[in-house]
C-alpha cells in the first residue's frame, strides 16, 4: 500500500468533494499505522499466553496504550480534513457563509469548492487553529493574510453552535478497514457505521425505503429476539452475567450453554428482529457463510465474539469475512469486533450496550449507545475500540 489517503465526501444534494492527503513525511505514515494494528494483534496473542497474572495485565495495558496512541495518530494524519467525516450542520447560516466565502476567495484568485468550505466551516467548532492553518496551506499557494481573515470571519459567524448529529457511513478500502476509525475523538460521540461499497450502501438504502417489513423502516420489536449464549459451554463468566437476564425475558427465544439447532437459527435470523450472539468468533460453526445466504436475513445481528467483523486480506484480493455474507443476505445491521477480545471485558461492553439501548424506549437508536458502552470496558482502547457496525441505523419500535 502507499502512503497517501484519498478521502471523498458524498452527501445527498451536494457535489462530491475529494482531497488527497499525503502522509509520507509524517512521523508515522498511514502504512505504518496499518502495520501497527497488525503488530498489536500479533503481540496480543503472545500476551494472552502469559500465565503470570501481573505480567498478563502489564502486557494488556501496554497494548491498550499503543491503541490509544494509534487513534491519536490516525486523527492527526487527517488534520483539518477530519471535517469531511462529520455530518453537516443544519444551520441555514452555514450555506450563506460558505457561498460568501467562496465568492470572496474566488475574487482573490483562490479556487475552492463550496462543498469543501461547507464541510470545514460546519466542523469549525471542533477544529483547532492549527487545523485551519493546514486547510489554508493545502487549498492554494495564492492564500494570503486577507484570505485568513475572510476564513476566520466566516468561522466566527458560526461559533457557539452545537455539533451536527446526522449519521456517517464509512466506506473503507481493504487496508484502512482494519483501523478503528469510529473511535477517533472526532467520531467517538457520533452515529457511525460502515459499508463495504457505495453499491451496497445504495442497495440497503433502497431496502429501507421500499421494504415495508424491514426493521430499518419500522424499528426493532424488543419482543422479537433470539439469542445464542455460550454455545460451546466454556464461557462461564458470560453465562453468569447474561443467563438469568436473557432467560427472564419471557418473549425472547434462545439457547444457553448448548449449540442451537441449525434450522432453528436460520429461521430466527430470517424472522426475528434481533439476533444476539455471545460466544466464540462470529458463530460461523452454527450459522456458516452458506447458511447465511440461504434466506433473506431480517434480524439485526449483534455478534460479540472475537474478530467477528474482521476482514482477512490475502494477496491482491479484497477483504473477506462472514460479516459480508450477512450484508449480501440483506442483513440491515451487523455489529462485530475488528480483532480478538477477552470475554470478561467485551461482556462489560455487551451488558452496557444492551441495558442502555433496550431500556431507552421507542425511537432509541442503538448507535447512540456505542460510545458510552465502550467506556464500560477496563481497556477502553484495546477492547473498547474493537466493536464496529456494518449497515444503517436501527431504532426501537
Amino acid at each position: 500500500m502507499g502512503d497517501s489517503i484519498i478521502l471523498s465526501r458524498l452527501e445527498k444534494g451536494s457535489a462530491p468533494a475529494t482531497v488527497h492527503i499525503p502522509t509520507s513525511k509524517q512521523q508515522h505514515p498511514i502504512s505504518w499505522l496499518v502495520q501497527e494494528i497488525d503488530g498489536i494483534q500479533v503481540e496480543q496473542k503472545a500476551v494472552s499466553c502469559v500465565s503470570e497474572k501481573a505480567k498478563w495485565w502489564e502486557g494488556r495495558r501496554a497494548l491498550d496504550s499503543r491503541v490509544e496512541r494509534m487513534l491519536k495518530e490516525m486523527e492527526g494524519l487527517l488534520g483539518c480534513w477530519k471535517s469531511f467525516l462529520l455530518p453537516l450542520s443544519l444551520d441555514p447560516e452555514l450555506s450563506k457563509q460558505a457561498q460568501n466565502l467562496c465568492k470572496s476567495l474566488s475574487a482573490k484568485g483562490v479556487t475552492v469548492s463550496e462543498e469543501m468550505l461547507k464541510a470545514v466551516l460546519s466542523a469549525s467548532p471542533v477544529l483547532s487553529q492549527e487545523d485551519l492553518k493546514r486547510f489554508a496551506l493545502g487549498v492554494s499557494p495564492q492564500w494570503d493574510l486577507e484570505c485568513d481573515q475572510l476564513l476566520h470571519a466566516a468561522v466566527s459567524h458560526l461559533a457557539d453552535r452545537n455539533e451536527p448529529n446526522g449519521h456517517v457511513v464509512l466506506i473503507l478500502d481493504k487496508y484502512l478497514q482494519k483501523l478503528p476509525w469510529e473511535s477517533i475523538s472526532i467520531l467517538r460521540s457520533h452515529s457511525v457505521s460502515r459499508m463495504p461499497s457505495l453499491h451496497s450502501l445504495i442497495g440497503l438504502s433502497i431496502q429501507r425505503e421500499t421494504d415495508s417489513k424491514s426493521i430499518l423502516k419500522h424499528g426493532v420489536d424488543t419482543k422479537q429476539v433470539f439469542y445464542v449464549l455460550d454455545p460451546d459451554a466454556n464461557l462461564g463468566n458470560s453465562q453468569d452475567r447474561f443467563k438469568e437476564w436473557f432467560s427472564s425475558k419471557l418473549d425472547w427465544d434462545g439457547v444457553c450453554g448448548a449449540a442451537p439447532d441449525s434450522g432453528q437459527l436460520e429461521e430466527a435470523v430470517a424472522t426475528k428482529d434481533l439476533y444476539i450472539y455471545v460466544g466464540h468468533g462470529a458463530g460461523a460453526r452454527f450459522l456458516d457463510s452458506q447458511a447465511v445466504l440461504k434466506r433473506q436475513m431480517r434480524a439485526a445481528s449483534l455478534l460479540f465474539g472475537c474478530s467477528s467483523a474482521a476482514l482477512a486480506v490475502r494477496g491482491d484480493q479484497e477483504g473477506q469475512g462472514i460479516i459480508l455474507n450477512y450484508l449480501i443476505a440483506g442483513c440491515p445491521f451487523v455489529l462485530g469486533n475488528l480483532w480478538d477480545v477477552t470475554d470478561r471485558d467485551i461482556d462489560r461492553f455487551t451488558k452496557a450496550l444492551l441495558e442502555s439501548w433496550l431500556s431507552a424506549g421507542s425511537g432509541a437508536p442503538l448507535l447512540d449507545y456505542m460510545g458510552p458502552s465502550r467506556q464500560a470496558t477496563h481497556l477502553k482502547h484495546l477492547i473498547g475500540a474493537a466493536p464496529v457496525v456494518y449497515g444503517l441505523p436501527i431504532y426501537l419500535l
